[in-house]
């Protein structure tokens, strides 16, 4: 009973000691001092890899100011970790797809279509998740440009009217959502850029 009772103190008190590090990794962020905050999200994967929520969050931290070697470790840590729901696995890999978009389009690709399953699948087992339907919608975002840049315009343009068709239909049930009527708006753009970039000016 002691030895259990010693053991729930240490870990309340590693946890109470990783909510004051991940504060100051914050406060590091908004005052632009990042080099100081990679050393505490440095420190906090040290302690604990295993939270979820602290892994997402130290992942989008290195990927965000390109630290792009921990980025990988750590959403590639998300993918294979046992609690992970399939959303977040999906989320991983698309965040993943992100990442190696500036270091190796191939590998881009394998990440982004490992998200597209997982949501798909999601989406078939239940087609009322807007927050998937979205994340989908992100994912086609980010590969009709990869395909253009590589020269493949039938399939940088089917994409694009992937990802304008979601856009359509998550503003036409959520009309009075900005965000949803930003996007749908943006996915005409891009579409009408993918046109161009092909040629058919009268279509774009």
């Amino acid at each position: 009973m002691e030895i259990a009772s010693q053991k729930e103190k240490n870990e309340r008190e590693i946890k109470d000691d990783l909510q004051g590090i991940q504060l100051q990794a914050q406060l590091y962020v908004l005052n632009f001092q990042i080099e100081k905050a990679e050393t505490m999200y440095d420190q906090i994967l040290r302690l604990d890899s295993t939270d979820l929520t602290m892994l997402t969050e130290a992942a989008g931290f290195y990927r965000d100011y390109h630290r792009y070697d921990k980025a990988k470790r750590w959403y590639s840590a998300i993918i294979g970790h046992p609690d992970a729901e399939r959303w977040e696995v999906g989320d991983a890999w698309r965040r993943l797809g992100s990442v190696q978009q500036q270091i190796g389009l191939p590998f881009a690709i394998i990440a982004f279509d490992s998200s597209e399953i997982i949501y798909k699948a999601l989406l078939q087992s239940n087609p009322t998740l807007t927050s998937v339907k979205l994340s989908l919608a992100k994912s086609y975002s980010w590969l009709f440009p990869i395909y253009q840049q590589m020269g493949n315009t039938d399939k940088a343009l089917g994409y694009a009217k992937r990802y304008s068709i979601i856009c359509q239909e998550l503003y036409e049930s959520f009309p009075k959502n900005a965000e949803y009527e930003e996007l749908f708006a943006y996915s005409f753009d891009q579409i009408g850029g993918v046109y161009e970039y092909l040629g058919y000016l009268d279509t774009a």
